[in-house]
Protein backbone atom coordinates (compact mmCIF):
# COMPACT_ATOMS: atom_id res chain seq x y z
CA UNK A 1 0.00 0.00 0.00
CA UNK A 2 0.98 3.67 -0.70
CA UNK A 3 0.08 6.40 1.26
CA UNK A 4 0.30 10.18 -0.61
CA UNK A 5 2.21 12.38 1.91
CA UNK A 6 2.52 15.72 -0.44
CA UNK A 7 4.26 14.05 -3.12
CA UNK A 8 3.28 16.01 -6.60
CA UNK A 9 4.90 14.20 -8.75
CA UNK A 10 5.13 10.15 -10.03
CA UNK A 11 6.81 8.95 -12.70
CA UNK A 12 8.65 5.01 -13.43
CA UNK A 13 11.77 3.56 -14.29
CA UNK A 14 13.00 0.12 -15.90
CA UNK A 15 16.01 -0.94 -15.04
CA UNK A 16 17.65 -4.11 -16.40
CA UNK A 17 21.24 -5.61 -15.83
CA UNK A 18 21.43 -5.59 -12.43
CA UNK A 19 23.32 -9.26 -11.42
CA UNK A 20 19.95 -10.25 -9.11
CA UNK A 21 19.69 -13.33 -9.82
CA UNK A 22 16.58 -14.39 -11.36
CA UNK A 23 15.33 -10.87 -12.04
CA UNK A 24 14.66 -9.94 -16.15
CA UNK A 25 14.23 -6.33 -15.05
CA UNK A 26 13.89 -3.57 -12.16
CA UNK A 27 10.83 -1.67 -12.26
CA UNK A 28 10.82 1.44 -9.90
CA UNK A 29 7.31 3.51 -8.81
CA UNK A 30 8.71 6.90 -8.00
CA UNK A 31 6.38 9.21 -5.61
CA UNK A 32 8.54 12.57 -5.64
CA UNK A 33 8.06 15.12 -2.93
CA UNK A 34 10.19 17.88 -5.02
CA UNK A 35 9.46 21.00 -1.95
CA UNK A 36 11.40 21.04 1.28
CA UNK A 37 10.53 18.25 3.89
CA UNK A 38 8.38 16.32 1.63
CA UNK A 39 9.45 12.82 1.40
CA UNK A 40 9.93 11.01 -2.25
CA UNK A 41 9.49 7.78 -1.95
CA UNK A 42 10.97 4.90 -4.54
CA UNK A 43 8.71 1.42 -4.75
CA UNK A 44 11.09 -1.32 -6.72
CA UNK A 45 10.11 -4.84 -7.75
CA UNK A 46 11.85 -6.88 -9.84
CA UNK A 47 10.19 -9.19 -12.69
CA UNK A 48 11.12 -12.77 -13.27
CA UNK A 49 8.67 -13.42 -16.23
CA UNK A 50 6.06 -15.44 -13.53
CA UNK A 51 5.58 -11.97 -11.75
CA UNK A 52 6.97 -9.24 -9.44
CA UNK A 53 9.00 -9.56 -6.16
CA UNK A 54 8.98 -6.88 -4.01
CA UNK A 55 12.47 -4.79 -3.08
CA UNK A 56 13.15 -2.84 0.22
CA UNK A 57 11.24 0.28 -0.31
CA UNK A 58 13.50 3.66 -0.13
CA UNK A 59 13.12 7.22 0.80
CA UNK A 60 15.12 10.37 0.47
CA UNK A 61 14.09 14.10 1.89
CA UNK A 62 15.84 17.15 2.40
CA UNK A 63 14.62 20.62 4.27
CA UNK A 64 16.31 23.77 3.05
CA UNK A 65 19.89 23.24 3.71
CA UNK A 66 18.91 21.94 7.42
CA UNK A 67 19.21 18.32 6.99
CA UNK A 68 18.81 15.57 4.55
CA UNK A 69 18.32 11.79 4.05
CA UNK A 70 18.65 10.00 1.56
CA UNK A 71 18.34 5.83 1.03
CA UNK A 72 19.85 3.76 -2.56
CA UNK A 73 19.59 0.28 -3.35
CA UNK A 74 23.05 -1.83 -4.61
CA UNK A 75 22.59 -4.46 -7.11
CA UNK A 76 24.89 -7.60 -7.18
CA UNK A 77 26.58 -5.97 -10.39
CA UNK A 78 28.16 -2.94 -8.03
CA UNK A 79 28.57 -4.46 -4.66
CA UNK A 80 29.85 -8.00 -6.06
CA UNK A 81 28.77 -10.04 -3.26
CA UNK A 82 26.19 -12.57 -4.18
CA UNK A 83 23.46 -12.63 -7.06
CA UNK A 84 20.67 -12.54 -4.29
CA UNK A 85 21.41 -9.78 -1.89
CA UNK A 86 20.98 -6.27 -2.19
CA UNK A 87 22.10 -3.54 -0.01
CA UNK A 88 20.48 -0.58 1.41
CA UNK A 89 23.04 2.64 1.75
CA UNK A 90 21.24 5.02 3.78
CA UNK A 91 23.23 8.64 4.14
CA UNK A 92 22.05 11.23 7.22
CA UNK A 93 23.09 14.83 7.14
CA UNK A 94 22.60 17.52 9.34
CA UNK A 95 23.86 20.95 9.81
CA UNK A 96 26.00 22.34 11.99
CA UNK A 97 23.65 24.73 14.19
CA UNK A 98 25.99 27.27 14.12
CA UNK A 99 26.50 28.09 10.27
CA UNK A 100 22.48 27.77 9.81
CA UNK A 101 22.36 31.75 10.08
CA UNK A 102 25.96 32.78 8.31
CA UNK A 103 26.91 33.20 5.08
CA UNK A 104 29.65 30.51 5.25
CA UNK A 105 29.11 27.17 3.41
CA UNK A 106 27.03 24.50 5.13
CA UNK A 107 29.10 21.86 6.99
CA UNK A 108 26.97 18.74 7.82
CA UNK A 109 27.60 15.99 10.24
CA UNK A 110 26.95 12.75 8.09
CA UNK A 111 26.54 9.41 9.18
CA UNK A 112 26.28 6.37 6.73
CA UNK A 113 24.79 3.08 7.00
CA UNK A 114 24.12 -0.32 5.32
CA UNK A 115 21.47 -2.91 5.26
CA UNK A 116 21.85 -6.06 3.79
CA UNK A 117 18.84 -7.68 2.05
CA UNK A 118 18.95 -11.30 1.14
CA UNK A 119 16.55 -13.11 -1.01
CA UNK A 120 14.49 -15.57 0.76
CA UNK A 121 11.74 -16.99 -1.26
CA UNK A 122 9.27 -14.48 -2.78
CA UNK A 123 10.58 -11.89 -0.73
CA UNK A 124 14.14 -9.87 0.92
CA UNK A 125 14.55 -9.84 4.17
CA UNK A 126 17.02 -7.77 5.83
CA UNK A 127 20.00 -9.86 7.29
CA UNK A 128 22.87 -7.13 8.27
CA UNK A 129 23.55 -3.66 9.08
CA UNK A 130 26.63 -2.21 9.82
CA UNK A 131 27.34 1.77 10.29
CA UNK A 132 30.25 2.75 7.69
CA UNK A 133 30.80 6.45 9.11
Amino acid sequence: PYYPGGQSYTTAELQKNTGLDNAKRIYTIKFLGEACGIASEYHAFAWNDQGFIPLPKTSSVSDAGVFYYSEELIYPNQHKKGKDIILKRIEEGEADEDQLDSNEEIQFQVKIKEETFQKNGNTFQKTAERSLK
